[in-house]
């Protein structure tokens, strides 16, 4: 009983005595999260990290003369264990503090980008095809962030999607997803 009387007075303590709402409003447990921030993103890391390898595990990994379909999953899966697991150990020994770039962060632009992301997914697995998901997506996520004017984006945006093009279409030969418009095969 007496450790419940304690658990209710903390509780209680942080409850305006008129109103007994609380009275930061919530902005303590956002501070303590964001403090924490860093932290939890290392956790996250290394979890997914060990859930990649765990996904790759019955792939063949064949040798590192003559690799298979394995090999690379489970070579880059522990480089990324071993990196995150690095990172968490860094993180640990650091104070809690709030980054940064966390202190003023505008979520409306934050939930745009993602929008971004999501609407290109959509649109490449709808068939709208690379060279016109790809700029249209990475221009507008450019904006987002906040740069000015447009001459810069543009060119940035062009000269992105020609170089992945370049690399993955041309050189490595991969698949990309593309349209017809007038049998261009864009």
């Amino acid at each position: 009983m007496l450790f419940m009387d304690s658990v209710i007075g903390k509780i209680d303590a942080g409850r305006h005595r008129t109103t007994g709402k609380h009275r930061n409003g919530g902005k303590e447990m956002k501070t303590k999260i964001l403090q924490k921030n860093n932290k939890i993103i290392a956790v996250c890391l290394v979890l997914f990290a060990l859930a990649y390898l765990f996904a790759a595990r019955n792939m063949n990994f064949g040798s590192w003369s003559s690799p298979k379909t394995g090999f690379m999953p489970k070579v880059s899966g522990v480089g990324m264990l071993i990196f995150s697991a690095i990172n968490l150990v860094m993180e640990w020994r650091k104070p809690d503090e709030i980054p940064e770039e966390l202190r003023e962060v505008n979520w409306v632009k934050a939930f745009l980008y993602i929008g971004a992301c999501a609407v290109y997914v959509i649109l490449l697995s709808a068939g709208v095809g690379y060279l016109i998901a790809t700029p249209v997506c990475l221009l507008a996520m450019i904006k987002f962030t906040g740069i000015k004017g447009w001459k810069i984006p543009i060119v940035t945006t062009v000269l992105v999607t020609a170089f992945f093009y370049g690399v993955f279409h041309v050189v490595m030969g991969v698949y990309l997803p593309r349209i017809d418009v007038l049998n261009l095969n864009i």
